[in-house]
């Protein structure tokens, strides 16, 4: 089923029930050539491909549908990493990409946890896609986020080893730093799901605030939804060195807000997404879905002569 909040009349509409559709939605069945089985997650790149996971596939892990197709058949769909590739996904969990393009693919619910990063030239239908840059192991990947900056993007990944960040430098390649680790005893966070509300870049300076080389300080706030502990705001820094390349990440403080003593419908959250424009983050929790104020609203600014 979709549905879709109704602000206006406090409703929410259903669009789109078992396998009835209205004059919005068209049905893509196995009828249609797709083939595929259950599909746990979906994502559009800049170029307008869509890209579907695959579950259980022995044609590969992922696939490209191309838009073009107004009557998807069989030759509307290219399968990519089959059975037997190293870069075979049993289990796709989630599907993210990047603001420059490039496609993270990870594997969930089974022991599997493998992440797999590639990119294409414009036209993977046609020419498919280049070698990929990233592959390993992680036991499960639950979620993943990037920043929305082509100049600076870098990718945020929740595993059940723990945070990571990615980052891809011209020079030396994909660059994983762990940045909270889920498997010592003291950690109770268990995330399962990530999204970030800002990110800034600072030049690092000495105690005397003289300018320290090149290099810089990242700050970001993240936001994770867990299992069983509620949500947490995760206050954390990255140092990265004067060739750009991240050297260490850190994580400053921790806040968790959960259901006996925020208010959340359940403790246990699937999915998080910020409406930046009202000032809210949405809570997909096991008990319902839960709407938490962030304290500010982001506004595009056209104009300096408006700030």
């Amino acid at each position: 089923n979709v549905k879709k909040f109704n602000r206006k009349e406090n409703y929410w509409n259903r669009y789109f029930i078992g396998t009835k559709e209205n004059s919005t939605f068209r049905l893509l069945d196995h009828g249609q050539g797709s083939g595929w089985g259950k599909c746990d997650a979906i994502a559009q790149d800049s170029s307008g491909w869509l890209w579907f996971s695959s579950y259980k596939s022995n044609k590969g892990s992922i696939f490209c549908y191309n838009l073009e197709d107004e009557k998807p058949n069989s030759s509307s769909y290219r399968y990519f990493f089959p059975n037997g590739s190293e870069y075979h996904i049993s289990v796709p969990h989630v599907v993210n990409i990047d603001a420059a393009g490039r496609i993270f693919i990870g594997g969930g619910k089974d022991a599997e946890g493998k992440l797999v990063i590639f990119d294409h030239n414009g036209n993977p239908f046609k020419n498919g896609i280049n070698t990929p840059m990233y592959n390993g192991n992680y036991n499960k990947v639950w979620d993943m986020a990037s920043v929305a900056n082509p100049a600076d993007s870098r990718t945020w990944i929740v595993t059940e080893k723990g945070l990571y960040h990615y980052q891809y430098h011209n020079t030396l390649g994909s660059i994983l730093t762990l940045i909270l680790d889920e498997t010592q005893e003291k950690s109770t966070l268990k995330a399962t799901c990530i999204e970030i509300e800002n990110t800034n870049r600072y030049r690092v300076t000495d105690i005397q605030g003289n300018l320290s080389g090149d290099s810089a300080k990242i700050e970001s706030v993240l936001w994770l939804g867990t299992q069983q502990n509620g949500l947490a705001q995760v206050f954390t820094h990255l140092i990265v060195k004067s060739d750009g390349a991240v050297e260490k990440g850190v994580v400053d403080s921790i806040k968790v807000y959960n259901e006996a003593e925020n208010g959340l419908v359940n403790n246990f959250i699937n999915h998080l997404d910020i409406d930046r424009g009202n000032g809210y983050l949405w809570l997909a929790t096991e008990g319902g879905l839960s709407r938490f104020y962030l304290g500010h609203k982001y506004k595009k600014v056209e104009s300096n002569e408006k700030m």
